[in-house]
């Protein structure tokens, strides 16, 4: 990191932040949590593109990928506005440094193969587009819940590979085994009724002996498949909520009225923040550029917007 704070390198540099100390030590998932790559990614660009769904842009211009502002805006809390010669007026990620006299960065440092402006004065050089008041994103609520989903998602593959053993038998005796075996191909096959010579399932020197031991395990004790759904729904619900989407749950009519209340009173607030910190930045962005960019939430105005369905 440089004199203004800027990541050099490709690394963080000592001094480190407590921020960015616990943002290494988070991205770890504890010794006995195991969870697959594939799995969790899918959570994760689920998720993602929930979120992206949601964020609705008016009078963008043409030349501006919508994609691209809305990740930066998810991933990283922010997405810089900047005038260029080759460009002109274009959305552009860089990296914050400064502070200004309420402690929020104040120069934005674009440097790629494309652009080269280091150290712009945010307000004249450039402006921001931000999602949350923080200036950061909802990538740690993404990945906070895609790890959840994920586990959930495993326990789902554990239950359901679980039930498909039931039962084994021990044969006493080779020709035993391969008479048993034949039992259950006629049982599967249909046949009502299957008859088999019991001294063949016997030893030679045996008296009344059992032909088999058969472990049986109660498929029922461990198949948890709705439990696991039903917690993905819930998870999902947690999650719409946490970031602010409104959510019409399906079990609605037998949630309490004072828990619906507190789930709409903690999306709500997320909405309207969220909101009203677009459309702030957009009116900077728009009287430094001269442009008329606008954000909503999709779904309406954001007092009253119309809620997600599962």
């Amino acid at each position: 990191m440089n004199s203004y704070g800027v990541m050099t390198g490709g690394s963080w540099s000592p001094p480190y932040t407590a921020d960015q100390i616990a943002g290494y030590n988070g991205s770890y998932n504890p010794a006995g949590v195991k969870i697959d790559s594939f799995t969790y990614r899918y959570f994760q660009r689920d998720l993602f593109q929930r979120v992206t769904w949601f964020i609705k842009w008016r009078n963008l211009p043409e030349t501006w990928l919508k994609d691209y502002i809305n990740f930066s805006l998810i991933y990283c809390g922010y997405c810089g506005v900047l005038s260029t010669e080759k460009y002109g007026v274009i959305p552009q990620w860089g990296t914050l440094s400064g502070w200004g006299i309420y402690q929020q960065p104040n120069r934005l440092n674009c440097v790629s193969t494309y652009i080269q402006r280091p150290m712009m004065l945010i307000g004249e050089d450039c402006e921001l587009l931000r999602l949350t008041p923080d200036y950061r994103g909802l990538w740690d609520v993404i990945d906070f819940y895609a790890v959840k989903l994920a586990l959930v998602s495993k326990a789902f593959d554990m239950s359901a590979i679980s039930s498909k053993v039931s039962w084994a038998v021990a044969a006493k005796t080779k020709a035993a085994a391969q008479t048993i075996k034949a039992i259950f191909d006629k049982a599967q096959a249909g046949e009502p009724l299957v008859v088999y010579d019991y001294a063949s399932l016997l030893q030679n020197d045996a008296e009344n002996e059992q032909p088999w031991q058969e472990f049986h395990r109660d498929v029922h004790e461990g198949l948890i498949l709705e439990e696991t759904l039903d917690a993905m729904e819930r998870l999902y619900h947690q999650f719409y909520t946490v970031v602010g989407i409104p959510y019409a749950d399906k079990r609605q009519e037998r949630t309490v009225e004072l828990q619906a209340m507190q789930d709409a009173g903690g999306t709500q607030s997320r909405v309207t923040q969220m909101l009203e910190t677009l459309e702030r930045s957009c009116e900077r962005v728009n009287s430094l550029f001269g442009l008329d960019i606008h954000a909503d939430l999709r779904g309406g105005d954001g007092n009253a917007p119309d809620a997600v369905t599962e």
